[in-house]
């Protein structure tokens, strides 16, 4: 079941992180949550959607891009059809689409990893789905496809999580109802809990997320 293992796999990146960031006392100082659940999702859904262990180097160029083409071409270019007209003389939009090439070949390097491999890892994971399908005749639209994924699988999950961190922060008393509900259960029946349900819920309520973030 690859949700299981995409489960299973986020739980390992997250202990590691933990016992990095969190337990090490010479970084007992202060993170950006977003960027640092953003790279667990990435390196979770790296691994069991597209068989591709990404380097923290790949994560934070992809993050880095990844924000200055959604910010041209999600935020500002639809309220402002003038960035269209006239983007090349706009910095921010020409760097925009040099960000978004970039991630392309970024998702070429990770299809072409996928193609060196002598055979998959698993069998149906998204990329093999992919590659394999009659539906995308080129490679141009292979990527195309396997950018999306990438970008909608990690993005909302990632802003998702961060949130509801927050606001666990925000609330300790919740945030120990919540523990308490968990150390009743195996991590690998966590879904199991009804406060965790509930938690994730009002999260998602408070802070509905898009793609964009």
């Amino acid at each position: 079941n690859h949700i299981k293992r995409m489960t299973r796999m986020a739980m390992e990146k997250t202990e590691v992180w933990i016992r990095d960031m969190l337990m090490d006392p010479a970084k007992n100082s202060s993170f950006d949550v977003s960027k640092e659940m953003t790279g667990i999702v990435l390196s979770a859904i790296s691994e069991t959607a597209f068989d591709y262990d990404i380097s923290a180097d790949e994560k934070d160029f992809f993050g880095a891009e990844i924000e200055l083409a959604l910010i041209e071409f999600t935020l500002k270019a639809p309220v402002n059809p003038l960035r269209r007209l006239f983007g090349w003389f706009i910095p921010g939009r020409r760097r925009a689409f040099v960000a978004a090439q970039n991630l392309k070949k970024m998702t070429f390097q990770i299809m072409n990893a996928y193609r060196n491999k002598e055979e998959p890892h698993h069998n149906g994971t998204i990329i093999q789905l992919i590659m394999e399908s009659d539906a995308y005749p080129t490679d141009d639209e292979k990527v195309a496809e396997l950018i999306g994924f990438l970008i909608a699988g990690h993005d909302t999950t990632s802003n998702s999580i961060s949130w509801i961190l927050l606001e666990l922060a925000r609330n300790p008393d919740e945030q120990r109802k919540l523990r308490a509900s968990l150390s009743q259960l195996s991590p690998d029946n966590w879904s199991r809990s009804e406060h965790l349900k509930r938690v994730i819920k009002e999260g998602m309520r408070l802070h509905p997320v898009a793609s964009a973030g």
